[in-house]
């Protein structure tokens, strides 16, 4: 559905496997369509036996779209997962941090990573999918500039890391 922007069929999605959760599912955070796609992502890392943790402070309702929540961190956190199923040695282990503060959003996904990340000469990401630029990297900038926010991506020996920082207004 993101990669689609078939916002609809998300929101249609969220509401039918919400239904289907037993009441003892893992709650990340209060904000109910956020706390879904991270219940998705974390039974996702459990299956590929990636160590899933995420820390979110966030309250029920935000003065941002849910369908741009969604696409943000879904398409940043998809990536994450897809880079931790693909590595071959060390630990597999994704952390994510969120939290409201005055009129600011703040988002750190750090994940575990072991293939060389691929770049164009100006410093763009390129997709390891299909030729050309990612489109989840991509569509997290458009969302972030959108909100009057900075996403810096940096990345050490064995961790990608995103940073975010957006304005609610």
């Amino acid at each position: 559905y993101l990669k689609n922007d078939d916002y609809a069929g998300l929101q249609n999605y969220f509401s039918t496997v919400k239904r289907l959760l037993p009441s003892n599912t893992v709650h990340f955070c209060k904000h109910n369509t956020l706390n879904m796609l991270l219940v998705y992502f974390d039974q996702l890392a459990k299956e590929n036996h990636i160590q899933f943790s995420a820390n979110i402070q966030l309250p029920e309702s935000l003065p941002i779209p849910d369908h741009d929540l969604a696409v943000l961190i879904g398409n940043l956190v998809e990536n994450a997962v897809e880079a931790c199923i693909v590595q071959k040695a060390g630990e597999k282990r994704i952390l994510i941090c969120g939290q409201h503060q005055g009129n600011r959003l703040l988002f750190t996904i750090d994940n575990t990573f072991d293939r060389p990340i691929k770049q164009d000469r100006s410093g763009i990401y390129l997709s390891s999918k299909h030729p050309g630029t990612g489109i989840g990297i991509e569509s997290a900038k458009a969302i972030v500039q959108r909100h009057n926010g900075q996403l810096q991506l940096r990345q050490t020996d064995n961790m990608f890391c995103v940073s975010i920082a957006m304005e609610l207004t």
